[in-house]
């Protein structure tokens, strides 16, 4: 398939191989059912219509079933059909099915089909939107439970059931209600199958060209005939002979372009893509079966290995896209180079301090070296994404996704050990390498599962993933990360999401008990020393981190610049922290050793940090 890539148009081409004489379920514009209660002799079935949208009437007697009137478009047929009779049977189930753009007709008696009026291509105008007329009772055979659409219209036995339709524009009608639907592409497929035409099929929302393929069909390379696209830009198909089915004498090939987007509504660009609507009912575009080949400026080459629905997606609106995204990286790459550096001045003070060797001590640690691996990563990720191949991509993913869970259970080790030192319990006797396997071990568990499953069900979790920026979807940005399959999402939104809840609400709670224990105390007045207290916790705890739960609404934009300026420099304010308590602690000392106002300062500030 040859594309442009600068039509402002989005263009689909579809083909999708049909075998003559398949069962297709079908919607039909109008439907009128009941059971019609006759005699025992023989029965037969009597039409008379006329083109025109006046009204039809359905009526019953002892031996004939009738259907009269003047609602088709081109249709004018008069004639009786004589139906099988069962003399032990005095009741029949039938429906009138009218598919108005169509002009197609049909009477179901028993299960039977009965074609009166057989379609002859797509009507413009047609007779639709049928209401009900005056209807007249009957004393013994007629019809009873009369019905429309499903609903019960009389319960008793009528004699005759009259209907008055519209004239409208069914083309555009039909156009609107398959926009509105997200089966409304496969509509539009049925529809022009059912036309029973071979050729071109004009409707104002899509184009159709029908192929039949008979006996010693070679291959075909056609181009759509469409009026809406510039001769240089219409697209060309090439169709290979094994579509032609080798155990009928004659297929058909449906190849459609669409105009309208909003039938798809798709997600990716310039992407070959399927939908197989056996396990999909509504439209799904996979990757199953389906390589994009080979991508360049002025064209797109697929390679798929099944028949189906296949389409080519060229410059779409994206549905998942990121407002700002050029700036918002740049806020984060800035934030994350700047937490490396405090990270790595952090530890190196932690390590040289008195009491390095206390579990306090040690806990930090653990934190300042996994946000220290989330920074790198991060900074690492775009470049790898760009210049790396396919595993260098998914080992960085890895390692980017293994960085973010230590982080996060790093956060809830320090909500926990804060619980314990301030609750007085297990203090001398939890051992701290139990912290460090949290910290470290179970991301490493997590993380080794994915990859198990990766390699099990040859899905691939980690790789080069692209988000795309709202204001320019033509300039995506890559990065090593976890993928936007069904396996990758359901892992995120279970451990991703899972964790960080757990970790969000934990530190709120343990925030809040920390503060009411503090609140009393004589230097809690002050505005600075509260302040950097409740500040440091929050950072402490990653409490910060649940600013992307409010990403949502008229303050969404905001919430989004705060969560990337506060979490890229979490590993600044953690530094920023501890110089604050250092030189707290050095006042104090130079004021009097061990006042009360310097235990209450340290308290307020560090919380349960105990020198």
């Amino acid at each position: 398939m040859e594309q442009n890539p600068k039509s402002l148009r989005m263009w689909i081409i579809i083909c999708l191989l049909f075998i003559l004489g398949q069962a297709m379920e079908n919607d039909r514009d109008f439907k009128m059912c009941g059971t019609w209660r006759h005699g025992n002799a023989s029965r037969n079935l009597k039409y008379d219509l006329k083109t025109g949208c006046k009204e039809i009437e359905i009526s019953a007697n002892e031996s004939t079933l009738s259907i009269e009137g003047s609602i088709t478009a081109m249709c004018t047929r008069s004639s009786s059909i004589p139906l099988i009779s069962n003399p032990l049977q005095n009741q029949s189930h039938f429906c009138v099915l009218w598919e108005p753009l169509l002009d197609l007709l049909i009477v179901q008696v028993n299960g039977t089909n009965h074609t009166l009026c057989e379609s002859h291509g797509l009507q413009k105008n047609c007779c639709t939107d049928l209401s009900q007329g005056i209807h007249t009772s009957a004393a013994l055979y007629g019809i009873v439970k009369g019905s429309t659409q499903g609903d019960i219209i009389r319960y008793d036995a009528m004699e005759v059931y009259r209907f008055r339709g519209d004239t409208i524009n069914c083309k555009e009608k039909f156009c609107d209600e398959a926009s509105q639907k997200h089966s409304g592409a496969n509509m539009i497929e049925e529809v022009v199958m059912k036309s029973n035409k071979t050729g071109h099929v004009d409707l104002p929302c899509a184009e159709s060209t029908i192929i039949e393929m008979k006996e010693g069909f070679t291959g075909l390379n056609f181009t759509l005939r469409t009026q809406t696209v510039a001769p240089n830009m219409t697209p060309s198909v090439y169709l290979p002979s094994c579509l032609k089915s080798q155990s009928r004498d004659t297929s058909k090939v449906v190849c459609t372009y669409f105009q309208k987007k909003t039938l798809f509504q798709p997600n990716h660009s310039r992407s070959c893509v399927s939908w197989d609507t056996r396990r999909d009912n509504e439209v799904t575009w996979r990757y199953d079966g389906c390589d994009t080949v080979k991508i360049h400026d002025t064209e797109t080459e697929c390679c798929c290995n099944h028949l189906t629905y296949f389409a080519i997606l060229v410059q779409v609106e994206q549905k998942a896209t990121v407002r700002h995204l050029q700036t918002l990286t740049f806020i984060t790459a800035v934030g994350c180079a700047v937490s490396l550096v405090s990270c790595l001045v952090l530890f190196y003070w932690l390590c040289n301090r008195r009491g390095k060797k206390t579990q306090i001590s040690l806990v930090h640690r653990g934190l300042v070296v996994a946000i220290f691996l989330l920074c790198l990563f991060f900074i690492l990720t775009g470049t790898l994404a760009n210049v790396g191949n396919e595993t260098v991509c998914k080992m960085t993913g890895s390692l980017l996704h293994y960085a973010l869970l230590s982080t996060l259970c790093w956060m809830a080790m320090e909500v926990f050990h804060t619980f314990l030192l301030i609750r007085k319990v297990f203090t001398s006797t939890l051992p701290t390498w139990i912290f460090y396997l949290v910290g470290f071990g179970l991301p490493f568990l997590l993380v080794g599962i994915l990859l198990s499953i990766q390699d099990i069900y040859v899905v691939d979790i980690y790789g080069k993933r692209e988000i795309v920026p709202s204001d320019d979807v033509n300039s995506s940005y890559r990065m090593c990360w976890m993928l936007e399959n069904e396996k990758s999402l359901l892992a995120h939104y279970i451990i991703n999401v899972g964790l960080l809840a757990v970790v969000v609400s934990s530190g709120a709670i343990m925030l809040f008990l920390v503060v009411r224990e503090i609140r009393n105390r004589p230097d809690w007045k002050k505005i600075h020393v509260a302040f950097l207290s409740i500040w440091g916790l929050t950072c402490l705890f990653g409490t910060t981190w649940g600013l992307g739960f409010l990403d949502f609404g008229p303050m969404s934009e905001t919430i989004l610049f705060l969560f990337c300026i506060i979490n890229s420099l979490q590993g600044f304010f953690l530094m920023l922290r501890y110089y604050a308590l250092e030189q707290m602690k050095k006042k104090d000392r130079s004021l009097s050793d061990g006042s009360s106002s310097g235990s209450s300062k340290q308290h307020m500030l560090q919380t349960h940090e105990k020198s």
